[in-house]
């Protein structure tokens, strides 16, 4: 008996007060990101960025998004880790996680503020895909991080969740792209968008996700070694023992 309950393992179905309370806590998170970003670039000054090229301003960029995504993922797991502690139990692990995969975007997308640096308003475009693409490789990690079993469940759920962000950030691009301000809203967009509906929608995949667990389809689960050895060193006994009753007739 004991063997069959560490088999079956269920996936997340979050409460409806869970996914509300993530999503608020997103949205908190990222209005205070976007708020810090916009704070710098304003101390920096707006005539630094329109001026025309220059190379310390993909530099600035880079970082500003490097920082605020840093802090604020950070932020995120400590809370997840504070409220919902049977879940995501080793904040130690998730930092250590945040760290390196922030690091590696930052030495992965830096060159491409420069190379996009003289196209207009495409070095802020970038800003915001490395905004939004590091929330969802954070969040992927961590909800991959809290329950292996389903970090396929997880990449698909945040997958979803980033393609939705990308869409509203551009639409919101769109509808700004005549507004002389719009540099306010292409750098303050992206971190209120992504730590707002990352949580969100993954959190409603997770529940779309467990209604197929329901009805016996868990074609997303995936075994740990351990139980494969196990499942392996039951069939072994079942064949010895086919074998033996095979010998006795």
């Amino acid at each position: 008996m004991e063997e069959t309950t560490l088999l079956d393992i269920a996936p997340d179905n979050p409460s409806g007060w869970a996914v509300i309370a993530k999503t608020i806590i997103g949205f908190v998170m990222g209005a205070i990101i976007s708020a810090m970003i916009f704070i710098i670039m304003t101390l920096l000054g707006k005539d630094l960025f329109l001026g025309g090229v220059s190379i310390i301003v993909p530099i600035i960029l880079a970082l500003v998004a490097f920082v605020g995504t840093f802090i604020g993922n950070s932020a995120i797991g400590w809370a997840y880790n504070l409220f919902y502690s049977y879940k995501y139990y080793d904040f130690g692990k998730m930092f250590s996680f945040i760290l390196i995969a922030n690091s590696v975007l930052l030495l992965l997308i830096t060159p491409i503020y420069f190379i996009m640096g003289a196209w207009g308003d495409a070095p802020f475009l970038v800003l915001a895909f490395h905004i939004l693409f590091s929330i969802f490789v954070t969040q992927t990690l961590i909800e991959g991080f809290a329950n292996p079993n389903y970090s396929g469940s997880a990449l698909i759920g945040t997958l979803i969740a980033f393609a939705i962000s990308v869409i509203i950030y551009l639409l919101v691009y769109q509808i700004t792209y005549t507004n002389p301000d719009k540099l306010l809203f292409l750098v303050t967009t992206p971190a209120v968008v992504g730590y707002t509906l990352l949580p969100l929608f993954h959190s409603m995949w997770e529940k779309i996700y467990y209604k197929f667990y329901e009805v016996g389809n868990n074609f997303l689960y995936i075994p740990t070694q351990s139980e494969v050895t196990v499942k392996e060193d039951d069939m072994e006994a079942n064949t010895q023992e086919e074998d033996d009753i095979t010998v006795e007739m």
